[in-house]
């Protein structure tokens, strides 16, 4: 009896211990390799790397994992500094941090208080992004740089077309002017003719009348 109260007391010691644990991020949380599967630790190293990759653009200067430690290391070659890891699902310090939650909440079972602690210290640390979700590359650039060439091409085929149109109207307009033009010199001729037709018959009468006289 005394050996069971023992053990019963050790393992509220554990229980309170992982309850009460606090965390700054998921990348201070630790756990003993030798509690996970080996399988399970070889599934959580190929998403770990891939992770890696997807967050680096697959532009990496370190991405290993050991399948037997599940000690990792994650570095981008554009910076070789390490990506947020901590943020994002699929990556080990998520599946750490959501292993210990789990934990912790089993072994609080029937005690509310303390799975709420559990949630709250730990799960409230696991990453929660999609990690293909992520932003890392420079594709929007580039889509803008085609789109402003898109729009450029397009302004220059407006500007031919308003051009082509501007042309035959400024030649409509000339011909126009010529005609009204020539219309107004053929009018002034006709009127000097009536003038000089006007002008001779008084002449050529007085002519008549100054050979007559003689």
């Amino acid at each position: 009896m005394r050996y069971f109260t023992l053990l019963t007391f050790a393992a509220a010691a554990v229980t309170a211990q992982l309850a009460d644990q606090s965390y700054d991020s998921s990348l201070d949380m630790t756990i003993d390799s030798n509690s996970i599967e080996a399988s399970q630790k070889a599934t959580w190293c190929r998403a770990q790397t891939d992770t890696c990759d997807t967050l680096c653009d697959d532009d990496v200067s370190a991405n290993n994992c050991d399948y037997t430690t599940i000690e990792y290391e994650c570095k981008c070659a554009s910076n070789d500094s390490t990506p947020g890891l901590q943020w994002y699902t699929q990556s080990m310090p998520t599946f750490i941090c959501e292993t210990l939650t789990d934990r912790c909440i089993t072994e609080n079972v029937r005690n509310q208080t303390g799975q709420t602690a559990c949630r709250e210290n730990i799960q409230s640390e696991c990453g929660t992004l999609d990690p293909n979700d992520a932003d890392v590359g420079g594709s929007t650039n580039d889509e803008d740089e085609d789109e402003d060439e898109d729009d450029d091409d397009d302004d220059s085929e407006d500007s031919e077309e308003s051009s082509t149109t501007a042309n035959p109207t400024a030649s409509s307009t000339g011909s126009d002017d010529e005609e009204e033009e020539a219309a107004a010199t053929n009018t002034d001729d006709a009127d000097q003719g009536d003038f000089a037709a006007a002008t001779a018959a008084p002449v050529l009468a007085a002519l008549g009348i100054f050979a007559a006289l003689f």
